[in-house]
């Protein structure tokens, strides 16, 4: 007599299969740095620049949006809110943000590292 093994976890592989078409999404933020600059960029499709609040306390960037979705009865509003903290030798007078496409991209110039190399005692 061959029995399967599975039996009892059969009705459920096929849950644990679609687990990431329906549970996990990609991030609609990305960030990455380059030899000059840091970069923040986050996917925002239907928001114009006028439908966008864009505020920074310190090294924090806060994004804020709001647009109708429909015009008319009935009408959808869409809501975002995102946050980025920069690293410590952000230059943040320099950021420039620019909405093209759907994509908000945030750059700012990296200034002087103060990271300093720390010896272990013996």
């Amino acid at each position: 007599m061959n029995i399967d093994s599975n039996w009892l976890l059969r009705p459920f592989m096929n849950v644990v299969k679609d687990f990431d078409n329906y549970f996990v999404q990609e991030s609609p933020t990305r960030q990455w740095e380059e030899d000059m600059y840091y970069y923040f960029q986050v996917d925002i499709p239907g928001f114009r620049k006028s439908d966008l609040n864009l505020s920074l306390d310190d090294r924090y960037l806060k994004i804020q949006g709001k647009t109708s979705m429909c015009v008319g009865p009935g009408g959808k509003i869409r809501t975002i809110s995102y946050g980025h903290m920069f690293p410590v030798n952000s230059m943040m007078e320099t950021m420039e943000a620019k909405l093209e496409n759907g994509v908000l991209t945030v750059k700012v110039i990296k200034g002087p590292s103060f990271l300093k190399r720390v010896e272990i005692l013996e």
